[in-house]
């Protein structure tokens, strides 16, 4: 089982710290409201203010922390914090890397219909990540495009 770790832009590790800082000061407030210590109006809108905020903290911390992609025996998984996609090796037909440098999987989804997915893992790994792929299927293309669009 070899795991490769999902990675986002910088741009989105800065907008899940202010989330994720805006979100404990409305978690403290609630907790505090609920124990007693500040006044509170409205009961309800502190319990749901306060679940929400861990909820938003909670989901941040699963998707920087636990995404990833993971190869199985009969099947490539990619884990986006608590959710899940499962592509077999036989439904993927292509790995693409394009002329901005993504790399994109080509595969048919459950409705038999043609998808794809961009991978996001750090451009060091992505012949490690391809090399892994044809161990599992060497019947998985790899083509290096000249376009900026997979469907090319």
């Amino acid at each position: 089982m070899k795991k490769f770790k999902f990675t986002f832009r910088k741009v989105l590790y800065i907008l899940f710290i202010i989330i994720f800082v805006c979100t404990i000061p409305t978690f403290v407030i609630g907790v505090l409201k609920l124990a007693g210590v500040l006044s509170s109006i409205n009961l309800f809108l502190d319990v749901a203010a306060t679940a929400l905020a861990l909820a938003i903290a909670i989901l941040e911390i699963s998707l920087v922390f636990f995404s990833n992609y993971v190869f199985y025996e009969d099947k490539l998984a990619l884990y986006f914090g608590f959710f899940r996609q499962y592509i077999t090796y036989e439904n993927i037909s292509t790995v693409r890397k394009l002329s901005d440098d993504s790399l994109w999987l080509i595969y048919t989804d459950s409705k038999n219909r043609q998808a794809y997915m961009m991978l996001n893992i750090k451009k060091d790994d992505y012949d490690e990540f391809i090399g892994e792929i044809k161990l599992h299927d060497p019947n998985i293309l790899y083509i290096v495009g000249q376009g900026d669009n997979p469907e090319d």
